[in-house]
């Protein structure tokens, strides 16, 4: 995956290519990783970003991510910062989430929080990271957009191997992406009906600003 900046465009991140990757740790390990939650759903239903989402979402097996952590760290550009509660002590992981760290471009302002915040919060890859059972299985913790979702199933949802791999690929802004393999059923246990588009935007009070860093604008 070739990508070194995040970028914005009426409010959603675009990814520019470059000579230099931000992943080439993970091509060369190679490490695995796949599109997400509302990053893949963008993908199916818009070949892009979901309109008013200003993020990015990739999955990471718990392994994976330690060999990121080890490997291909060193290797990001300068401007990309690795966010986690080590790195950055005035940042905390969402409770239950599953998230554990970030790339943030330093150059660029994502504004989910006030001038008061001192974590750093340019625009964001986030990091799913899923640990497996010990029959080898993916264990996902559940959060959902849908009522009903959330009251039917409790507790995390449980991915096999199967489910993940081998992974497929799916297109994003015009660049291709890895997916995993049950990608429809993933997205049925998020969303539901996944491709009905919602009346509601509920991320478009964030205004991002991909050219100022947050420390320039506050």
């Amino acid at each position: 995956m070739k990508v070194t900046q995040l970028w914005s465009v009426s409010n959603q991140i675009r990814f520019l290519p470059d000579s230099i990757s931000t992943f080439r740790s993970i091509e060369e390990t190679p490490i695995r990783y796949w599109l997400y939650k509302g990053t893949l759903l963008g993908a199916v239903r818009h070949q892009g970003h979901v309109p008013f989402d200003n993020d990015v979402d990739i999955a990471i097996p718990k392994q994976d991510f330690e060999n990121f952590i080890k490997y291909g760290v060193k290797e990001l550009p300068k401007d990309i910062f690795f966010q986690t509660e080590e790195t950055d002590v005035n940042w905390q992981s969402p409770m239950d989430s599953g998230m554990f760290g970030k790339l943030r471009d330093t150059k660029s302002c994502l504004n989910s929080c006030s001038s008061r915040c001192k974590f750093h919060d340019g625009l964001t890859i986030d990091f799913f990271v899923l640990q497996n059972d010990n029959d080898g299985n993916f264990i996902e913790p559940f959060t959902s957009t849908s009522w009903f979702l959330r009251k039917l199933i409790y507790g995390p949802l449980v991915r096999n191997q199967s489910d993940i791999f081998p992974l497929t690929t799916v297109y994003f802004d015009g660049f291709v992406f890895s997916a995993p393999r049950e990608w429809k059923r993933s997205l049925l246990s998020y969303y539901g009906d996944f491709m009905r588009i919602p009346t509601n935007t509920p991320l478009g009070y964030i205004i991002t600003d991909p050219l100022r860093s947050c420390n320039q604008i506050n």
